[in-house]
């Protein structure tokens, strides 16, 4: 029995970046903190952080 496309595609996505989870958050400026990034990325997962409105002080 083959799995469906959808978790084709997860698998692959994963395989791909080294994820242990196929979740990706969105960059979105304002609205996903260093801290939540970080926290996805040490829990398996790709984090990112929008920077756009942010202050250099605050990209590190």
């Amino acid at each position: 029995m083959n799995a469906s496309p959808i978790l084709e595609r997860a698998d692959t996505f994963c395989r791909r970046f080294s994820l242990q989870l196929p979740i990706l958050l969105a960059p979105m400026a304002g609205a996903c903190p260093v801290p939540l990034s970080a926290a996805l990325a040490n829990a398996g997962s790709m984090g990112a952080m929008g920077a756009v409105l942010s202050p250099a002080a605050d990209i590190g």
